[in-house]
């Protein structure tokens, strides 16, 4: 979640652009905490309404948050049982608890040790949750999960109000991220939570990169009683001193590449697969949209700090010699090692990928004609909002989700895997329903880094924000000639 400092006011900005700027700020906070609040209730009517809470990769995190929290190795790989099986009861009502137990609290000295490496590479999530089980106990795995279910929600409505959502649509998107797909999976207690935290954080500092280059109205014709702007006014501020909205923009920038940096390193720790086929994506994107994107400098930094993580990612797992795709294909194809490796893997990934498509998920498509109907609406949506550039990352992210199901054709993994796709979706169908009030100026002014240089009216009191002026008037009548011409002099 990106924060809103205090921007720095020049000391002759008139004061109600400091008043407006900290009434911004206020009204971000405000958001924020609806969007928790929200996001809590709707997590757990997510939680109460499924029919499993785990799976059995549940018990692998589990046991290495109770064990990175200081617990026993027995102790933990108890806990982890207990977690599991009463879990995954509600799912399983024949399977008895007694032997789940027995199965699952014998787990890590029966299984291959090459199937355990594949979680133990990936500790994200069960670091994350251990501040809540050394806080809360047994208790904690479940508080750890459940807050970064409802991080999910605040983060997505963050998300829509930097990509030029008002803050109503903004909520509608969160309702639409716990609704759909996306809201299951973070539900349970699985690696998704954190995986979806940190690709929306990953598109947030994307989007503060490249946004702000998308549709614009044209400019009005200038007003014939206006002064002239060439001429000097002795109102406005002086130009050495440092313009507030350059260095806002800098800060937003430096912002923007901070977050995503940490985003893609932290979902490459939670997990691999899927960060490094985010960073591929951006970096794919970046030097697509560079030559003819108006944001040319934010694409540009995009790359660099996707290549970036992207080329850490590898030389890491090199040097620790974690497990790597092809580990991965060794343990779809022989049963999780308890068969012996197959020297075709990639020619078998090749047949299952078509099997998978061809079976599962081409008729699925077609029997519910409606999946493809809302994949349609929100790309729509997204590539007819008022930032196009933004929509490229966006939709970048969501394709990640096939390539991941691709290159790990399970059947019934295809709902787990493929729920990252349903993220650009939440935007993109938030973005449709605002296009009918397009007309209207969108609220690009809560301080997500950026500063608020807002006087359009406040969009928590009012609902929406007034029409746009006539030419060389300000829609509030107390500011002045001075501040407007002020503003003349300092576009937005």
């Amino acid at each position: 979640m990106v924060a809103a400092p205090t921007m720095p006011i020049n000391p002759k900005t008139p004061p109600v652009v400091a008043i407006m700027r900290r009434r911004g700020s206020l009204q971000l906070g405000a958001l924020v905490i609806i969007a928790a609040f929200l996001g809590a209730g709707l997590w757990f009517a997510r939680w109460e309404g499924g029919a499993s809470r785990a799976t059995p990769d549940t018990f692998w995190y589990a046991r290495d948050a109770f064990r990175y929290a200081g617990y026993p190795e027995k102790r933990a790989d108890i806990i982890a049982a207990e977690f599991t099986c009463r879990a995954m009861k509600r799912a399983r009502p024949k399977l008895s608890y007694d032997e789940c137990m027995r199965y699952r609290s014998g787990l890590p000295v029966s299984a291959p040790v090459r199937f355990q490496r594949i979680f133990t590479s990936r500790p994200g999530y069960a670091l994350l949750t251990v501040p809540f089980v050394r806080a809360f106990g047994r208790s904690g795995f479940v508080i750890g999960t459940a807050v970064l279910g409802v991080a999910c929600g605040v983060a997505i409505m963050l998300l829509a109000l930097a990509a030029g959502l008002r803050p109503a649509r903004a909520l509608l998107a969160e309702v639409l991220f716990y609704l759909l797909p996306t809201g299951l999976w973070v539900s349970r207690l699985l690696a998704e939570a954190p995986l979806a935290l940190f690709l929306i954080t990953s598109l947030l500092g994307t989007v503060l990169l490249v946004r702000g280059h998308g549709r614009h109205h044209e400019p009005a014709a200038p007003d014939p009683a206006a002064p002239d702007p060439a001429a000097p006014d002795p109102a406005a501020p002086d130009p050495a001193a440092g313009h507030p909205d350059g260095r806002t923009a800098g800060a937003e920038r430096a912002a923007g590449a901070f977050l995503l940096a940490v985003s893609l390193s932290c979902l490459c720790a939670v997990k691999p697969a899927n960060g490094v086929a985010l960073a591929a994506a951006l970096v794919a994107v970046a030097a697509v949209r560079l030559p003819s994107a108006r944001a040319r400098r934010g694409f540009a930094v995009v790359g660099t700090v996707a290549g970036a993580v992207l080329a850490g990612n590898l030389v890491v797992s090199a040097a620790l010699r974690l497990p790597g795709l092809n580990e991965t294909l060794q343990d779809t194809f022989t049963h999780h090692f308890r068969r012996p490796d197959v020297t075709d893997s990639w020619r078998r990934l090749g047949d299952a990928a078509v099997e998978l498509w061809a079976q599962h998920l081409l008729p699925r498509l077609l029997d519910h004609p409606l999946i493809a109907a809302v994949y349609l609406v929100a790309a729509v949506g997204l590539l007819r909002g008022p930032r196009r550039d933004v929509a490229w990352p966006l939709i970048a992210a969501g394709l990640t989700g096939v390539g991941v199901i691709s290159m790990h054709p399970v059947g019934t993994e295809v709902a787990r895997l493929t729920q990252v796709t349903w993220i650009p979706v939440v935007l993109g169908l938030a973005l449709a329903i605002d296009l009918p009030f397009r007309g209207r100026a969108p609220v690009r002014n809560l301080p997500l880094v950026r500063g608020l240089p807002l006087v359009r009216g406040l969009p928590l009191v009012r609902g929406v924000p007034v029409r746009r002026p006539e030419p060389g008037r300000h829609p509030t009548t107390f500011v002045g000639a001075r501040y407007t011409r002020w503003r003349r002099h300092h576009p937005r």
